[in-house]
């Protein structure tokens, strides 16, 4: 009977949880798993094959390495450096020599050049490379090199880059990159494509008000030129949250004002992907309501000059009047507002690939014509 008594006094014992700090330590656990701009220390190969009496003033007294240039020089790669020199001087690694490890190029060039090649694949694909990925012709081209996106990417870095993060490109100044980039930039770029597609076709004259508002709102939004707020590797957490996904809801506006015909010819045109299929979302609807960012921070502006854009000889970017538009042929793509209708006289009968007219200031029309593409 007393045991029993004890037994059951026991069972009567509650255990007090606080939820909100088991909630912050398994929300920390998840965050490892997920990996998304959580880089520990133990990330970070802080080490170089470089014998230590060669280290000379690449490193301090405590062997912690002086600067970006000296961890280069000792073979450490770019992304780790940049890791390592947001970390308190007294919780830096000291650094090891190891002969088996894998360095990074020691030449500030190299480092560079895949730097590049990392950044391009960025704001042209949107997200870090996997190991399925393709490379980009432009960028192969440009370097000149055989490497594949994935060679790149352990050149600057040993641990998973997915782990960095990606809103960093929109702190690099486009204006500083040579013409023939921004020129490949202007052509397109990650979250632009179907964007691009929505105002390559005319708008009929029979559309539906509510579908050409929401066409005029994003058309008001990039018109001056596209926005890291659209930009997948810039976007806020809750984007899709607060607008639906936004690839699906553009390809759902296009089909609502366009049918299948309009997906079909676009697919035919390579401007949509062939696996693009119309689904049940339509949270584009509300845009026009809920899609009013307070950053609206152009990725690119103009840069007042005329330029061939490379791997087309039929298409050219020009400038007047500070305005700049990409010209194919005969049919304007534009870039940016378009000028006053008198200046371009020769685009006014322009016929469009659809049976639409390309109208004197770029507008593409359907019987009543009503829109301005931008791109």
């Amino acid at each position: 009977m007393v045991f029993n008594q004890t037994f059951a006094e026991e069972q009567r014992e509650v255990i007090q949880i606080d939820h909100s700090l088991i909630g912050i330590y398994l929300g920390a656990m998840l965050q490892s798993i997920a990996g998304k701009e959580l880089i520990c220390i133990s990330d970070l190969q802080i080490k170089t094959t470089i014998p230590e009496q060669q280290w000379g003033d690449l490193v301090d007294n405590h062997n912690r390495i002086t600067n970006i240039a000296s961890g280069i020089q000792l073979g450490l790669k770019l992304f780790d450096l940049l890791a390592y020199f947001s970390i308190e001087d007294e919780q830096k690694p000291r650094l090891v020599h190891d002969p088996a490890c894998n360095p990074g190029p020691t030449n500030q060039i190299h480092v560079g050049q895949s730097l590049y090649a990392v950044y391009l694949y960025l704001l042209l694909r949107g997200a870090y490379p996997t190991a399925e990925s393709t490379d980009s012709a432009f960028v192969a081209k440009k370097l000149a090199s055989e490497k594949r996106i994935q060679d790149h990417c352990r050149e600057v870095c040993s641990f998973d880059l997915h782990k960095f993060g990606t809103d960093w490109i929109q702190y690099v100044k486009l204006e500083d990159l040579d013409d023939a980039t921004q020129n490949r930039l202007a052509l397109g770029m990650a979250g632009y494509r179907l964007i691009n597609a929505l105002f390559h076709l005319p708008i009929p004259e029979d559309t539906d008000e509510n579908l050409v508002r929401v066409v005029d709102h994003l058309n008001d939004m990039i018109k001056d030129g596209p926005v890291w707020f659209l930009h997948p590797c810039t976007r806020q957490p809750d984007f899709v949250q607060q607008y639906g996904n936004f690839n699906r809801n553009l390809v759902n506006l296009i089909y609502a004002i366009h049918g299948q015909k309009g997906i079909d010819y676009l697919k035919q045109e390579r401007i949509i992907p062939n696996q693009m299929r119309p689904t049940t979302e339509t949270n584009y609807a509300s845009w026009p309501q809920v899609m009013v960012p307070t950053d609206m921070t152009r990725i690119y502006t103009s840069s007042g000059q005329s330029k061939k854009l490379i791997g087309n000889p039929d298409i050219r970017m020009i400038e007047e009047g500070g305005v700049q538009r990409l010209i194919r042929g005969n049919e304007l793509a534009l870039v940016r507002p378009p000028p006053p209708a008198a200046e371009h006289p020769e685009a006014a009968n322009a016929e469009h690939p659809t049976g639409g007219q390309v109208g004197r200031a770029g507008a593409v029309r359907g019987r009543g014509g009503r829109h301005n593409i931008a791109a």
